[in-house]
């Protein structure tokens, strides 16, 4: 739980926000549905909601050319194309057929 606190508190700071972190917590773990503790983890209920973030962390054509080869990440690549639009969108996609083709 420690280390869910300290990413939480700094995402929020990060964002110009603060909020009861030990709330805050309960609110997600054990009202929103969105994550379940398993042992000493907390993970997103839904494998979904983890490729959703994962497409929305893929930044730039430099950092998907060093992951696209990962069978794991092709759900977050589908995520991201449907998100984005245009150049960026088209640049990533060749990137990633090209790598897919030459594995």
């Amino acid at each position: 739980m420690d280390r869910f606190d300290f990413i939480l508190k700094t995402e929020l700071e990060n964002r110009g926000y603060t909020a009861d972190i030990v709330q805050l917590r309960d609110e997600m773990i054990n009202r929103s549905g969105l994550f379940i503790v398993i042992g000493e983890g907390i993970e997103f209920r839904h494998l979904m909601m983890q490729e959703f973030f994962a497409g929305r962390g893929i930044s730039s054509t430099d950092f998907l050319n060093t992951i696209v080869t990962d069978p794991w990440v092709e759900a977050g690549v589908s995520l991201l194309f449907r998100k984005q639009s245009g150049r960026f969108c088209g640049t990533l996609l060749g990137n990633y057929r090209t790598q897919r083709t030459n594995r």
